[in-house]
């Protein structure tokens, strides 16, 4: 049996690809080489430990999505999480662990419960809009509307001159919707891409708004 490169290129390209932009990530010298802990008040990355660069356009194909917990070949899988298979015509093909990928195709309404002030107040992906935030009221008989906030590239939240903004401490509820994003937990070395001309790749993702969390 023949493989045939550009046929695969071809198919993943065309008619089952998808438009995504990808970035490659870059461990930020904050952290710690001793204990591998990121400084949680460093300003270029937020405690996240890692940083993303540009974002580059590219064609891949979502060949599986879970939407259940369960164990394959990759290990451990949350539900959302998906394999990727990348073209060697596109530029993802390079992908590599913690590598963020964002679907132009798609987009998923979120709704959360966050404490104003808090160190994990933060929303991770790529809003296209918040909706509606609100929290109970100090007799909690009724519910208080908020403004929706401007968030920075790290996730962080803010209210300018502090116009519907939470109060210091207060849990909220925040919807909205956002691009559906991946990081990068799985990318092991293969030979794909030698040999032949340049095979496909597999890589499995995970929902951006779970990095940081066991696996990434």
């Amino acid at each position: 049996m023949r493989f045939s490169p550009a046929a695969f290129d071809r198919f993943l390209t065309g008619p089952v690809g998808q438009s995504f932009l990808w970035r490659r990530a870059a461990a930020c010298p904050c952290v710690s080489p001793g204990s591998g802990s990121a400084d949680p008040e460093c300003p270029l990355c937020d405690g996240l430990g890692w940083s993303w660069g540009p974002s580059l356009a590219a064609r891949a194909a979502m060949t599986a999505q879970s939407t259940q917990k369960a164990i394959a070949a990759f290990g451990s899988w949350e539900p959302g999480d998906a394999t990727l298979t990348l073209p060697r015509a596109s530029p993802v093909y390079a992908a590599g662990r913690n590598d963020r990928v964002r679907s132009l195709d798609s987009t998923t309404p979120f709704n959360m419960v966050l404490r104003r002030g808090h160190p994990g107040e933060r929303l991770i992906g790529s809003l296209v809009a918040i909706e509606r935030v609100f929290w109970r009221r100090a007799d909690k008989l009724a519910y208080v509307e908020g403004a929706a906030p401007a968030v920075n590239a790290q996730g962080r939240l803010s209210w300018p001159g502090g116009v519907g903004e939470p109060p210091a401490g207060q849990p909220y509820s925040i919807s909205g919707v956002r691009h559906d994003e991946w990081f990068v937990f799985n990318a092991n070395p293969s030979d794909r891409n030698i040999g032949v001309g340049g095979l496909p790749r597999k890589v499995g993702v995970r929902r951006m708004d779970l990095f940081g969390r066991g696996d990434g």
